[in-house]
């Protein structure tokens, strides 16, 4: 009888380690350009965010609002930043992880939107 081998066992440790390091490479790369931030508090209605806005940043900025006015301008400007985080991993396959933190974040608006607004 055959013994198979587990995933784990069927993939070289230097091997894993190449993905590892390619994977933190071009994180950095790409979190250097995601960094880059606005300050949605001046975000008035009407205003897109910049290409460049953190998703991430803007997301915990309303999972924090209270104010219920300023918490519509806030998804907004989120959903947008993700909208163009979106495109601009498309056609990457490394960004695995990012992608389930961007679902994750849209359904959690979505629910936002639907209890608050």
């Amino acid at each position: 009888m055959q013994k198979f081998k587990t995933h784990f066992e069927q993939i070289s440790v230097a091997f894993v380690k190449k993905i590892a390091k390619e994977d933190a490479s071009n994180n950095n790369r790409e979190k250097d350009r995601d960094d880059t931030t606005i300050a949605t508090s001046k975000l008035k209605p009407g205003r897109r965010p910049s290409r460049n806005a953190g998703w991430r940043e803007l997301y915990k900025q309303v999972l924090l609002e209270v104010d219920e006015k300023k918490l519509r301008h806030r998804i907004a400007a989120a959903e947008t930043a993700i909208s163009n985080r979106l495109g601009t991993i498309s056609g990457v396959s490394n960004h695995f992880a990012e992608r389930q933190a961007i679902e994750d974040a849209l359904s959690s608006l979505s629910a936002l939107k639907r209890i608050s607004l």
